[in-house]
Parts: C-alpha cells; structure tokens; sequence
C-alpha cells in the first residue's frame, strides 16, 4: 500500500526548470530517505508535497496522498491537509518557532486551528506530546519560550507540533544540520520511535548519506532536479550504480586532515570560568536562585592555533 506517490512531477518557477520528471513513493510506516547536494531540488519537492511553492511556480504530474491529488486542491483544502493529514518539521528550528510565544501554545496551535480539541484538551495533548518527544514537564514547563532551550530542545518542540494531530505523513527537512553529532542521533532516534509508534510515512531530506545511513528503508538520490538513483538503502550503499551517488557518499564518509601545530605561545587563557543565570523568585521574600551554565572552564589557545570547544546541545560551550 502506497501513502504518497510523486509520479514525473516538473516544477518551473518563471523560466527556470527546477524539477524534471521527479517520481518516488512513500508506504505507511516506512521511513524514504530524499538526499542531493545543496540546489538538488530536494527540498522544493517536499515543499511541493506541502503547497508551500511561490506564485510563479508552476507544476506538472501528480503527487497522490492516498486518493487525494494534492496539485489539485485549492490553498483551502490544502490548509486542512497541513498539519492534520501531512506534518513537516522545518530545518532550523529558531525560525520555525514563534519566538514570543510559548513553547506549549505553539504545540496547541495546530490542534486549535484544526479545531480537534478543546483548549483544556489540546493544552493536556500538548504536555502529553512534549513529554514523548523527550521534554518532561518537571524540566520543561508548557510556559518556556524558544530562546530558554537549547537547539536539539528546539527541534523536539518543532516535532512535537509536527505530529501534534498524528499525521500520515511526516516531512522532516534536514532536521538535524544544525545539530551536535550526539543530539542528532536523538533526534534521528525518535523520529525512528515516532515512525514505528504512528505508523506514519517519513520523508526525511538530507545531503549527508551518512545520517540516513541506519535510519532510512530506501534512499532517493537527486542532482539537478533528478532523480539519479533510487533503491533499498543496504542495496543501493553496497551497489551503488551512478557515479554521483559515489562522489556524495565519499563526501559524507571525509577526514580532516590538521598541520603541525606551531610551538606554544599563549594568547588568550580562561582560568576558571563561571557564567551563573539568575533564576526566578520563588516567592516575594525568596532568596533569588542562579542556574550556573559553565563550572570552573579553563583553556588556553596559542598563537597560530585552531581550538575547538566540542560538545553536545546544552553543554555550556557557548556560554
């Protein structure tokens, strides 16, 4: 059984061709891997799944979601496939969000739109969701706003709202790019759980083969607005036929080569650093509290030479 299907489908925006007879297919349940370098078409035709093309765009051939054709249908009906039928979580997180509103209302949004619950129902699905997607009510109160969490706590925000009415279909737009190479793995993680748990199709957009590696059941390779090479994702990575399919994989698998470091010669040292955030009182006459973000850091970096401060979302390197 087939959820999605995109049969040659083309996309023109004025004169410039941007799709040309792109066809892939999506089952309930399984997880469709769309990947290319930047400038591919792979994002345009998740967005061309969403309605989410600009005015001069035009279209041809056919994207099927069960028996509805979706470049068929008006802005009106399409607004009622968005977010009830077809869920899409965006790449960066922070512009996905509404950064003065908060983090429980953006969750209950949907849900009120579509006009599926009550508000008291939709404020108890909305802390039942952010519990799943891995953001407990004793750490994250519905009352946060975006720029209280961390990036990977973002994503899980955008996700949470994403499947908020348990869609059929989730589109998830390079949703980890921003992301440390431990959060990532979270969030491929549960959007794996999600998957399995809603039996929904994913169509997650990438250009790092390697991130879908594990992840994916098919791969779908596009360069130009093509697609080059399509397969099930252990035959197509151990048999791969197009010579762009090599090239993109090599770039996912690279090794960084480093010069020999120049003798050392301080030029900046931090020598115990801390960074404390006041916290808010709990009653009039509390005591205020502080969060400390960064314990006793030191460092020091040489002339000439390159520091990394690695670790994951929320470890206090930006701080």
């Amino acid at each position: 059984m087939t959820l999605l299907q995109i049969s040659n489908l083309s996309l023109q925006i004025g004169t410039h061709a941007i799709l040309k007879d792109v066809s892939l297919a999506v089952a309930p349940g399984e997880i469709v891997a769309v990947t290319g370098e930047s400038g591919s078409g792979k994002s345009m035709t998740a967005f061309a799944v969403m309605g989410l093309l600009p005015e001069t765009a035009s279209t041809s051939g056919e994207i099927t979601l069960e028996t509805r054709d979706l470049l068929r249908l008006s802005e009106a009906q399409m607004c009622g496939v968005r977010g009830q039928i077809i869920g899409m979580v965006f790449q960066e997180p922070m512009t996905a969000l509404n950064p003065v509103k908060t983090m429980g209302d953006q969750v209950m949004e949907t849900i009120l739109i579509h006009k599926a619950m009550p508000p008291d129902q939709a404020r108890a699905r909305a802390r039942d969701l952010l519990d799943r997607v891995g953001l407990p009510a004793d750490r994250f109160p519905l009352g946060r706003f975006p720029h209280e969490l961390s990036g990977g706590q973002r994503q899980r925000v955008v996700i949470a709202m994403a499947i908020a009415l348990r869609p059929k279909l989730l589109i998830a737009d390079e949703p980890t790019t921003a992301l440390d190479v431990t959060t990532q793995a979270q969030i491929l993680e549960l959007l794996r759980d999600l998957v399995r748990e809603f039996d929904m199709g994913l169509m997650i957009i990438t250009h790092d083969l390697a991130v879908v590696a594990d992840l994916a059941d098919r791969i779908v390779v596009m360069r130009h607005g093509e697609v080059v090479e399509t397969g099930s994702t252990q035959g197509l990575l151990h048999n791969m036929q197009h010579p762009y399919t090599r090239m993109l994989f090599a770039a996912s698998t690279h090794q960084v080569t480093l010069p020999t470091p120049p003798a050392p010669t301080p030029l900046l040292q931090v020598t115990g650093a801390v960074r404390d955030y006041a916290l808010p009182r709990k009653s009039l006459f509390a005591r205020p509290a502080h969060f400390r973000a960064v314990k006793e850091v030191s460092f020091t970096l040489n002339r000439g030479e390159r520091l990394g401060l690695v670790g994951e979302s929320g470890c206090g390197n930006r701080p």
